[in-house]
């Protein structure tokens, strides 16, 4: 029985994702791929824009078994993000191989995170200086490894070097980090069509971006269908969060130091929106995306204290055939296996199960948000499995 592991947000599963598991077989002759997804909020600090059950359904067609990344990991800075999605895929006792997508299948992943894990002091000292310069984290750290790289003579592809900076390459290096930590390989994938951030609508292979615009523009449901979520649906309950916090600061929230804390209180009064308020706090220091999950954690009361490993497989769906992977699984693993969540209190220790209650309320309030007057809404408690024949 051979499996790979796969990290994936699918918002929404897309011809793209079918392309990867399908290629992940059949370069690794697996008998099954087991998906560890985000469930109902994605780590560049935004809600899905389908819930996490219709996204299981449709990575079902190529999957064979989706465990859902607790919302903790799947909203984290991309370090931990990989770490704990990594981690969790490699506890199963069953999966030896990573697979990711990229547009950079030859770009040296192994070379470049083993660097970064013996913390060459050149490259630290070249991040600090840059950072203190006013560069973001990650412009910082991919101009040091660029220069490294140049000056070592360990890649003088510009054009390799410049995807370092690049979502996908920045998330592989990342999975690769943490697959080289638990002493497991990594499969790179080139990915086909679209490139992540184009939002083109012609040719087969949509990005992922482009589909949730044509969603959401097209998009005018009854009052009794559940809707496409976006980051608008956010607005008030952001706000909201944002003045019940605003006393204490925000700095105890994952992600939030305290500059960008005070900056918040300052610029609270001019909140609108909260797309247009995360533009308002971006800054030199500050990149989209971090103020994004920023917002997003005060939203669901995440707090740095709150971020430890205690894992569990909610296992949101699997397809029939794989019930002979789920049971090696519960043999190989020591890690509980979760497919009722009223059960979850009694399988999990409490470290653990305050992870799965973060979970619970970020779940409560995306159907808060997916719902309409009348619409039909998700019982997280009562919810099942989705099973494919």
């Amino acid at each position: 029985m051979k499996a790979i592991g796969i990290v994936a947000e699918f918002n929404p599963f897309h011809q793209g994702h079918a392309y990867l598991i399908s290629c992940a077989k059949e370069h690794t002759g697996a008998d099954y791929a087991i998906v560890t997804m985000s469930g109902d909020f994605v780590q560049r600090g935004t809600p899905a824009c389908m819930d996490k059950y219709t996204r299981t359904r449709m990575a079902l067609s190529m999957a064979d078994v989706v465990i859902e990344l607790p919302c903790l990991y799947a909203t984290a800075s991309a370090e931990y993000f990989a770490q704990y999605a990594v981690r969790m895929l490699v506890d199963t006792g069953v999966v030896d191989c990573i697979c990711f997508g990229t547009e950079h299948p030859d770009f040296p992943f192994e070379t470049i995170a083993d660097i970064l894990m013996q913390k060459n002091e050149q490259i630290e000292e070249s991040i600090r200086s840059a950072v203190a310069s006013g560069l973001t984290y990650p412009a910082a750290r991919a101009a040091a490894l660029s220069d490294y790289c140049l000056s070592h003579k360990i890649a003088n592809d510009f054009a390799i070097l410049e995807a370092l900076s690049e979502p996908n390459t920045i998330l592989g290096i990342e999975y690769t980090i943490a697959a080289l930590r638990h002493h497991c390989t990594v499969l790179p994938i080139a990915r086909i069509g679209h490139s992540y951030h184009d939002n083109s609508t012609e040719g087969e292979y949509l990005s992922a971006s482009a589909i949730r615009t044509q969603l959401l523009a097209t998009e005018s449901p009854e009052p009794t269908e559940r809707k496409y979520v976006s980051e608008t649906d956010m607005n008030a309950l952001v706000f909201q969060a944002l003045l019940a916090a605003q006393k204490a600061g925000y700095d105890q929230y994952l992600d939030c130091d305290k500059d960008l804390s005070n900056r918040i209180c300052k610029l609270l009064p001019q909140y609108t929106d909260f797309v247009s308020f995360a533009h308002l706090l971006k800054s030199k220091n500050y990149t989209y995306t971090r103020i994004c999950r920023v917002l997003l954690h005060i939203m669901l009361n995440i707090k740095n204290e709150d971020m430890h490993y205690a894992p569990y497989y909610r296992v949101l769906g699997f397809r029939m055939s794989a019930q002979e992977l789920l049971s090696q699984i519960k043999k190989t693993s020591s890690v509980p296996l979760i497919t009722k969540p009223a059960s979850a209190q009694s399988l999990l220790l409490e470290s653990a199960y305050s992870v799965f209650e973060l979970d619970l309320y970020a779940a409560a309030l995306y159907e808060q948000m997916a719902c309409q007057d009348f619409a039909p809404r998700i019982n997280e408690m009562q919810q099942s499995p989705i099973i494919i024949p």
